[in-house]
């Protein structure tokens, strides 16, 4: 039957494993010899029965073990879980109250149980001394059979805390399998948003540098289309014979022109697509060598400071002399260069008072160059993305997207090292080139 139809609030058929039934078994030995009784029992009740779970091994003991009696039918332990209290009968046949008792059937007049509990406060049963003879149990006799009956708790609940540990145990390993689950579910999703938003970024990229390509070859395309028509009619007065020096001297001219045009469309067009080219840079060409870091900053800044678009900018090396250096210049350079360049573009912009910073400091074996601008600073969520390939504030405007991913490559690939960035917007930005001082090598 189910636990629902139980006559008791029991726990659930815990198994009892033979080592405890081992330690009740020597229990209920001990108890009949000390008792001078044929048996004793502890019995363990189901949802509409009892059975004799553990049995005293005496010589006249009626009592297999196993052997079960259906509840309601006025057993004497029946009345012990009834009332969860101490019963002792010291002759049932003297006891109305007792006397149609079923031990009464097999000569068991006398007994004296308690009931055993779990640490809930379930019933597991009774533990029990019964009696062919009249015995009134003298207080020294029960208050052995508490004692044993302590001891079987004490066994019972070691038992039922072992139990719950290992439930918990399995519970817990259900909620790791399941937060396993949910932490690789989350792992794939972010994987699968990642992609979506790489594939959305390089969709506008897309569109940006088709946008970026369309004037120049536009450009170029318009130029050779004239100059194609101006060397048809050309070619057509030659035939006529009716060419003049004027004439010539026009289509020299013109043609000196759209080819001036085209080239310089076509030389724009190749720029873009080369900075495309370089976003996959692994390694590169440049060699190794020591170098002044001091000195090579200064070379470095005094040739942008002789190109255009620093005129209003002031740009201050603060590395101390002597900071020497094993590694590779040229793309320590070109890094360099390029976070100049985005300060310049970003960052400062149209501002009169535009400063740029370039400071360096060592800690241990490694270089942490920065590159600190006075400009408009940048939000979080643009400085999140701003080493992500393609990703460009100013698409559309001359931007594609790809410096940063390419000084990061170059930072770690080449140099051995990071990139770094700290801004807030109204605070300028920050770029920290971390790289060790002597090279590990091409990694």
């Amino acid at each position: 039957m189910s636990a629902s139809l139980s006559k008791y609030p029991i726990a659930p058929e815990f198994e009892i494993p033979d080592s405890l039934r081992l330690s009740w078994q020597k229990t209920v030995n001990l108890m009949a010899e000390l008792f001078h009784v044929p048996a004793g029992l502890i019995m363990r009740v189901h949802p509409r029965e009892i059975e004799v779970f553990i049995t005293s091994q005496t010589p006249d003991n009626c009592y297999p073990a196993g052997a079960r009696e259906h509840l309601d039918s006025g057993l004497y332990c029946e009345r012990v879980m009834d009332t969860r209290q101490e019963l002792l009968v010291p002759n049932a046949l003297k006891d109305p109250e007792w006397q149609h008792n079923p031990d009464i059937k097999v000569g068991m007049i006398s007994y004296c149980g308690l009931p055993l509990c779990w640490p809930d406060g379930r019933l597991f049963g009774t533990i029990c001394v019964l009696s062919r003879e009249e015995n009134d149990y003298g207080g020294l006799y029960r208050q052995l059979l508490l004692q044993f009956r302590d001891s079987v708790q004490q066994g019972m609940h070691t038992l039922y805390d072992n139990i719950r540990l290992q439930e918990t145990q399995e519970e817990l390993e259900q909620h790791k399998s399941q937060l396993t689950h949910t932490l690789d579910s989350l792992k794939k999703t972010q994987e699968e948003l990642i992609h979506t938003e790489t594939l959305a970024a390089l969709g506008a990229m897309v569109a940006g540098i088709s946008h970026e390509l369309n004037t120049p070859i536009g450009n170029a395309l318009i130029a050779t289309t004239a100059l194609q028509e101006q060397t048809r009619q050309l070619a057509a007065q030659l035939g006529a014979q009716t060419i003049r020096r004027t004439t010539l001297e026009e289509f020299v001219h013109a043609s000196q022109e759209m080819s001036e045009l085209a080239l310089q469309a076509i030389t724009q067009s190749a720029k873009l697509i080369s900075s495309f080219k370089q976003v996959a840079i692994e390694q590169t060409s440049e060699s190794r060598r020591s170098f002044d870091l001091r000195r090579l900053i200064d070379d470095n800044l005094a040739n942008l400071k002789a190109g255009p678009g620093f005129e209003q900018v002031v740009l201050h090396n603060l590395i101390d002399e002597e900071l020497l250096c094993d590694s590779y210049p040229g793309p320590l350079s070109q890094v360099l260069l390029n976070l100049i360049h985005n300060a310049l573009l970003h960052g400062i912009g149209d501002r009169q008072d535009g400063r740029i910073e370039i400071r360096a400091h060592q800690d241990q074996q490694s270089i942490h160059l920065e590159v600190l601008d006075n400009g408009r600073g940048m939000a979080p969520n643009v400085l999140a993305h701003i080493f992500d390939p393609f990703f460009t504030t100013t698409l559309g405007k001359g931007g594609s997207g790809l410096g940063l991913s390419i000084c990061r490559r170059i930072a770690t690939s080449v140099l051995g090292g990071g990139l770094t960035a700290r801004s807030a917007p109204g605070k300028g930005s920050c770029f920290t080139l971390s790289f060790p001082r002597i090279a590990p090598g091409r990694v």
